[in-house]
């Protein structure tokens, strides 16, 4: 069997619920970290970016950054990019206000001409 050096984490209802911490779940991560593994933090949320996350997490007590939150959107592009360099793709989305937007993108470079 393989020593275990990594843990992954869900967000939402692991450590939170609605942005609130579950109790001891900061407390939980840094004995984590303290005990030598390396800890990354997903989750499906699709409205929030890594920054807004993870400086809501720290402002609650967890010790994390921008780089230990993995969300479906910035895992999807490094996919992408890796996989499909180069090529187009075309997104939409809603934002906030419930304004519809779409855009087509060419990996490795900002909005296609």
């Amino acid at each position: 069997m393989h020593e275990v050096r990594a843990v992954l984490l869900d967000i939402d209802g692991v450590l939170t619920v609605s942005w609130r911490p579950i109790p001891g779940a900061a407390e939980a991560v840094a004995w984590l970290r303290e005990a030598g593994y390396q800890v990354a933090l997903v989750t499906n949320t699709t409205s929030r970016t890594r920054a807004w996350i993870a400086g809501t997490l720290a402002q609650a007590g967890f010790p994390v950054t921008a780089a230990d939150v993995f969300t479906a959107p910035a895992i999807t592009a490094a996919y992408l990019a890796q996989h499909h360099p180069g090529d187009k793709i075309s997104i939409g989305w809603t934002d906030q206000n419930g304004q519809s937007h779409s855009a087509t993108v060419q990996l490795g470079s900002g909005p296609a001409a």
